[in-house]
């Protein structure tokens, strides 16, 4: 998926997201007309046999922080959180 610097979490077709347990959470957008109720098809779970350090290490340094904000929150840009 062809990702851009200008859409939420780099990506608007194809967003990846660590859960907690070292897995990927994957939400891929669903074009009009193919029956679904939701836009998005969520895949959680997912690990890779080949590639998965190297994905968990490009998501984990695609945050860029410019500040903290007055509670001490890191403030900034880079992927979506969710």
């Amino acid at each position: 998926m062809l990702g851009s610097k200008d859409e939420a979490a780099g990506n608007q077709s194809c967003q990846a997201v660590v859960a907690s347990d070292g897995g990927l959470r994957l939400q891929l957008w669903l074009p009009d007309g193919w029956g679904s109720a939701s836009q998005y098809l969520v895949l959680t779970g997912m690990r890779f046999a080949h590639g998965q350090e190297a994905i968990l290490q490009a998501l984990t340094a695609s945050w860029i922080v410019t500040g903290t904000t007055s509670l001490g929150n890191s403030s900034g840009s880079g992927r979506d959180p969710r």
